[in-house]
């Protein structure tokens, strides 16, 4: 059996010499040549589709990245805005400790409102004297509070016929502009407030056209958690000074329609 086997080597191994010098035909050749180019293309493709799969890991991998980068951001976004949710929740809860029991004053869910009739004369953009401790006060939680506001003016929807005025409008942003240089004056800087005048277009409670309505008669003061917290320079008192007792500037004096 072992010299069958040795014979068999020998036999194989001359029948591959013979292959190798020139005994194979053309088209053997030409069939052996073209699979070593299928192989070689194969190979080539692979090598190509791996360099693929490589690009597109790396590719993966800075989206990945790149995501997890985002969603630090979100996080730290989310974290900042529930600090800031919260420092205005107990603000709000401070204002409207502070504030329980003003005259003219009420204070919910971040909107503060100055009742226009208590504060304004009808028709008049000046602060009542009797109101300007009130409004003292009501500086004070505000300019404690830390946060930016804005100062919205409403009116009801009566037509302007004795006060001079040209429109709502102008009342409305009058009496805004007023309580804005009050605040103004107590401290608070400007960076921190700005005004909206909605005259009768938003009205507290519906009325009959033409109705004067007393609760749409009025400034709002909405508490912007996200707003800036600046000084806005230094203030016109200092702070722990006595609160002036002079009325705040209001707007030019209307000329009287004609």
């Amino acid at each position: 059996m072992q010299r069958v086997g040795w014979l068999g080597k020998v036999c194989a191994f001359v029948a591959l010499v013979g292959l190798t010098g020139g005994c194979v035909s053309q088209s053997k050749y030409d069939n052996l040549l073209d699979h070593n180019r299928r192989l070689t293309d194969l190979l080539n493709n692979s090598e190509a589709e791996k360099e693929r799969s490589v690009a597109d890991l790396q590719q993966a991998n800075g989206t990945l990245d790149t995501m997890k980068k985002m969603a630090e951001g979100l996080d730290a976004d989310n974290r900042a805005l529930r600090d800031a949710m919260e420092r205005a929740k107990q603000v709000s809860s401070q204002i409207e400790k502070e504030l329980a029991g003003l005259e003219g004053v009420s204070y919910k869910e971040g909107k503060l409102t100055l009742e226009g009739e208590v504060f304004f004369d009808s028709g008049k953009a000046t602060i009542k004297k009797k109101m300007e401790d009130t409004l003292t006060k009501v500086a004070q939680a505000l300019k404690q509070a830390g946060l930016g506001f804005r100062i919205d003016g409403h009116t009801d929807s009566q037509p302007i016929t004795k006060s001079g005025w040209k429109s709502n409008h102008d009342l409305a942003a009058a009496r805004a502009l007023t309580v804005f240089h009050f605040f103004e004056d107590q401290g608070i800087g400007e960076d921190r407030m700005y005004i909206a005048a909605y005259g009768p277009n938003k009205p507290k409670v519906q009325g009959k056209p033409g109705e004067a309505v007393r609760e749409n008669r009025r400034v709002e003061i909405l508490l912007m958690s996200g707003a800036p917290t600046g000084t806005g320079g230094a203030p016109k008192k200092a702070a722990g000074a006595p609160a002036t007792k002079k009325a705040a500037p209001a707007a030019p004096a209307p000329k009287p329609k004609t």
